[in-house]
């Protein structure tokens, strides 16, 4: 898995005080078993991109974590550690807790009220529109803040008393 001339203990260690180009040396003996694991999930709007990221921070994690003393092989604990992390993006995936940077709403104080939870118009609503967008916009609010975790459902009731982003934390 190392070098040659370097043992995995040695690599491993040199990860665990900071050395960065040992972690590259790991990074080419598992590439192969991720592109193969990752191939075998299918979850709805999450890149392949995302699921390698999840599968690196794993083996970080794995390789931050690794003690020799207890015997056990690092390449079945880094596995391990894998495929846990990707299971526990998955589960958060298919609840939608996790999305991708693009689907999620906008937090800016200006803008996150209005997308994607009203139609824009090209012109001036009727009356018989306004009424219909405001109760479309209640009922999707309502609908995403049944969803929201008890500090999630906190911050968006600060975000819509247009307390700013930086100052929600403060109030949470």
């Amino acid at each position: 898995m190392a070098t040659k001339s370097e043992p995995i203990d040695t690599v491993l260690r040199r990860v665990q005080i900071g050395d960065d180009d040992a972690f590259s040396q790991l990074m080419p003996h598992f590439a192969p078993w991720i592109q193969m694991t990752i191939g075998r999930w299918h979850l709805p709007g999450v890149a392949s991109d995302d699921l390698w990221q999840v599968a690196w921070i794993g083996l970080w994690q794995a390789t931050l974590q690794y003690q020799v003393e207890y015997g056990l092989n690092f390449r079945t604990w880094a596995i391990k550690v894998m495929r846990r992390r990707l299971s526990e993006f998955a589960r958060g995936a298919l609840r939608g807790k996790h999305q991708m940077l693009s689907l999620a709403v906008s937090m800016d104080a200006d803008d996150w009220i209005e997308h994607p939870l009203t139609r824009h118009h090209t012109s001036a609503p009727s009356p018989e529109e306004s009424v219909i967008d405001a109760e479309t916009a209640r009922e999707r609010t309502m609908a995403l803040l049944d969803g929201l975790s008890s500090y999630e459902l906190r911050v968006a009731r600060q975000m819509l008393k247009r307390v700013p982003l930086r100052s929600v934390k403060d109030f949470v």
